[in-house]
């Protein structure tokens, strides 16, 4: 069993005390997180994927700018052997291997290595969300969805999470859903 802390007093401390980066790097994390890839910045990648067993393999991203290599089942493609989107979509063309008239990705774990760059150079959309998610939690440290004094209380939105303009901007940079 593993006995490193996920994390330290020092953390704590900074979380505590409100450290801006600190949150800024929650916030950042959280939305990667929810979104399902890095979105932004741009960078340079290499991802192994199952076979898909159809025609297409969809990425882990929705913004590919290059596909450097794709290496099927051991073996280094021609460029001219598939297709790509930016959406983040490859199409498996090469010639002679067809099943029903339709190139096909075959199954099996690891069969696909992609070397790609995605990712937004700058995406102000999602930064605006981290800074905001930041300032919440800033704002109210310890996260705190109730107060209350003798008789009053006050109730607030949970400062964890997102809001909804929030997550339907989010939304706009999530992968959809995979099996």
């Amino acid at each position: 069993m593993a006995t490193d802390p996920i994390v330290t007093t020092t953390d704590l401390t900074a979380y505590q005390g409100g450290d801006a980066q600190s949150l800024i790097d929650q916030a950042t994390a959280l939305v990667r997180r929810y979104c399902g890839w890095h979105v932004t910045p741009s960078m340079s990648e290499t991802i192994t994927l199952d076979g898909s067993g159809v025609g297409v393999q969809i990425l882990p991203s929705l913004h590919v700018t290059g596909i450097t290599s794709v290496t099927y089942d051991g073996t280094l493609l021609a460029a001219t052997d598939y297709a790509w989107s930016l959406n983040g979509v490859i199409e498996y063309v090469a010639a002679g291997l067809y099943f029903s008239g339709v190139s096909r990705w075959s199954t099996g774990l690891g069969k696909v290595v992609v070397v790609m760059t995605h990712g937004y150079a700058d995406a102000p959309e999602v930064a605006a969300v981290i800074l905001a998610r930041a300032s919440r939690m800033q704002g109210n440290p310890i996260a705190a969805t109730r107060t209350q004094m003798g008789p009053f209380a006050e109730q607030y939105e949970v400062a964890s999470g997102f809001t909804a303009d929030e997550l339907s901007t989010l939304d706009r940079y999530r992968l959809a859903p995979r099996p």
